[in-house]
């Protein structure tokens, strides 16, 4: 089994969505690759990877800014 964590991704789906998508050809390769040389995790987007490490480095610190977030009313669905 392979995970693959893409962020948004830019289809009909997230149309709406106003953060950065990755293109579904991105996505599919980089999936396809993973699977390929037996990943067990592939993180296919950059915003994905970026939200990775932060998580990596400092989980707490992480959580802390997504509660800011929430309470701030922030949402990338917002226009």
């Amino acid at each position: 089994m392979t995970g693959v964590y893409a962020g948004f991704i830019d289809t009909d789906m997230a149309a709406g969505v106003n953060a950065p998508k990755t293109s579904p050809r991105q996505v599919a390769e980089r999936a396809l690759e993973g699977v390929r040389t037996g990943q067990d995790y592939v993180v296919a987007g950059d915003e994905a990877r970026d939200i990775r490490a932060a998580l990596l480095a400092d989980p707490a610190a992480f959580e802390a800014k997504l509660r800011e977030a929430w309470e701030q009313g922030a949402s990338p669905w917002a226009a």
